[in-house]
């Protein structure tokens, strides 16, 4: 009964963080859209009046070490992910049958 319970606290963890999460988003593309529409609308209204300004992408490329770093934690994640998904208590009751001559 217990495991249904924390099954259930999970899943409405996991739903309600979806959610905030979501909402975060929402309003965040709502803001960068109403500065947008303001400044276009400023364009519109005051266009000989604006500078505009540069809008060069700048970017800063990962040192190797850190690509190396990322792969070697997903190998250590596969690796304890594939350790949980052992049986480990019907692989020793299977050893221990056998063993017994069961």
């Amino acid at each position: 009964m217990g495991g249904r319970i924390y099954g259930f606290l999970a899943g409405a963890l996991f739903t309600s963080s979806l959610t905030y999460l979501a909402r975060e988003q929402f309003k965040s593309d709502q803001v960068q859209i109403s500065t947008k529409l303001r400044s276009y609308q400023k364009l519109i209204n005051e266009g000989d009046q604006l500078t505009l300004t540069d809008n060069k992408l700048e970017y800063q490329t990962r040192p190797w070490t850190e690509a190396f770093k990322d792969l070697w934690n997903e190998e250590v994640i596969k690796t304890v992910n594939r350790i949980y998904s052992i049986r480990w208590y019907e692989d020793a009751k299977y050893l221990v049958d056998k063993v017994e001559g069961k």
